[in-house]
């Protein structure tokens, strides 16, 4: 990005320079040409003057005939031929026919100046040429000479522009280096701020990275330029300060409400457990929903401490026998699953299913959960299955499949929300938010991914997917 930047603000700012030192370019190249034809022009309205001054009838007199041999009754002897380095003339009348020329012939040929010649017989003075100093075109003047009112003949003058060429090129030249200078050194500059800038971002970037990770401690260094980015970076620190808080209060809290919860269960399942002979028939039920309670209260502050414990630390990984887990935790659950009506299988394992690479006390906790939520929901006369897949060289799936009622989408999104229970509800009635949640945790925390979608033709598909030990995920 930065040098998508950097070739952005560079190119238009080339463009905009080299458009206004071609404008100027141009502007000096037209300025050197009129003041040029301008001097030519002074020199060819006076050679017209001192034509127009002398009758001039009969032949041709060229500037390198010696005055004594024109003929005396033409007038033109007493012609000056001033003739500066590198000008031709030539001098025709009236009828266009020449009459004196200069030693030098014309630059160019008759035949390219016949309409500038028909203009002058008119009166009327040559345009200057544009200005296309690398052709080394000549410049020519054509101008009438006049004798009062009548127009007597025409003078055209033609020069070499080498000194205009050469002039105009330089000019040209001192432009074009001046405007790659210019670009340069604002290339140089924006380099060097956008690497500044861009190593500001980068050290933010892996800085966010860092906290989102778990590394609550890491920091963006703070850069002293730009004042913008410093100022961002500060904010963002500070925001890292404040998340960081938050979570140590809540961890904290979550902690102690579950250790000043427990305190008091332990010593009440104890006399709950005494009291349990003394009992008599009518209140053996209330006895055992009291005890029921109790435990599923000493449950939930385990659960509590399991998930703030997953949110705030990650897990190193090892090398996991994963089919091997997946059927020990089947026949673990397999009794309670019969008890129940449901039939708790696994299939589809192929056998060069490669270790997985995360936490083995993480990965048994999940499966537990998602096996227990899918037997105590999917309802008696279902069947839960389990199937190991590997979609990827670098991925290994567990699928947990139930052909129970299911939930809908909605259910779905909501059941993995902190303390969200199946039926939208919150308080009593088996729970499935929780679990989902605690697992959601643990797994994130050790390096994989808990999905749960609708299973085909019903029930809930909750799929585990973990790294293979052979690469990351």
């Amino acid at each position: 990005m930065d040098r998508r930047l950097v070739a952005t603000r560079i190119g238009l700012l080339a463009i905009l320079l080299g458009g206004l030192g071609v404008a100027l370019a141009i502007e000096i190249g037209e300025r050197h040409t009129r003041s040029a034809y301008l001097d030519q022009l002074h020199y060819t309205s006076n050679l017209a003057d001192l034509v127009a001054a002398i009758p001039a009838e009969g032949s041709v007199v060229s500037a390198d005939r010696p005055p004594a041999e024109a003929p005396a009754e033409t007038g033109l002897e007493s012609l000056p031929y001033p003739v500066p380095d590198g000008t031709a003339f030539l001098v025709l009348d009236a009828a266009g026919q020449p009459v004196a020329r200069s030693t030098t012939e014309l630059a160019v040929a008759r035949s390219a100046i016949e309409p500038d010649i028909d203009t002058a017989l008119v009166g009327r003075v040559s345009q200057p040429p544009p200005s296309r100093p690398w052709r080394g075109d000549p410049l020519v003047v054509v101008a009438p000479a006049r004798a009062g009112a009548d127009i007597v003949g025409v003078v055209v003058t033609t020069s070499r522009a080498d000194g205009v060429r050469r002039t105009t090129l330089l000019v040209w030249a001192v432009l074009g280096v001046g405007v790659l200078l210019v670009v340069g050194v604002a290339a140089a500059a924006e380099t060097a701020a956008a690497r500044t800038t861009g190593r500001g971002v980068d050290n933010l970037t892996a800085a966010a990275r860092a906290v989102a990770s778990g590394q609550l401690k890491e920091r963006a260094p703070v850069p002293a330029w730009p004042p913008e980015l410093r100022r961002l970076t500060q904010s963002v620190n500070t925001a890292a300060d404040q998340l960081v808080s938050l979570l140590e209060r809540q961890r904290t809290f979550i902690s102690y409400a579950s250790h000043q919860l427990r305190t008091p269960l332990a010593p009440l399942r104890l006399g709950l457990s005494r009291l349990a002979g003394d009992v008599s028939e009518p209140g053996r039920d209330t006895h055992r929903m009291l005890s029921e309670e109790v435990d599923r209260l000493a449950r939930v502050c385990e659960a509590l401490l399991s998930f703030a414990q997953a949110q705030h630390s990650a897990v190193a990984g090892e090398e996991v026998d994963i089919v091997g887990m997946v059927e020990r935790r089947v026949m673990t659950w397999r009794s309670l699953a019969d008890e129940r009506g449901v039939d708790l299988v696994c299939v589809d394992v192929p056998a060069a299913i490669p270790p997985a690479w995360i936490s083995a006390d993480i990965l048994e906790q999940v499966l537990d959960v998602l096996i227990d939520n899918a037997i105590k929901y999917a309802g008696r006369g279902a069947t839960v299955r389990l199937v190991v897949r590997q979609p990827a060289t670098a991925r290994i799936d567990v699928h947990v499949i139930d052909d129970g009622p299911g939930m809908s989408a909605n259910e779905l999104v909501r059941t993995g929300s902190a303390l969200r229970r199946r039926g939208g509800g919150t308080g009593s009635g088996g729970g499935a938010g929780l679990g989902i949640t605690i697992a959601q945790a643990l797994i994130t925390a050790a390096g994989g991914q808990l999905r749960l979608a609708r299973a085909h033709p019903g029930g809930v598909d909750a799929r585990i997917r973990v790294p293979a030990a052979a690469g990351p995920a």
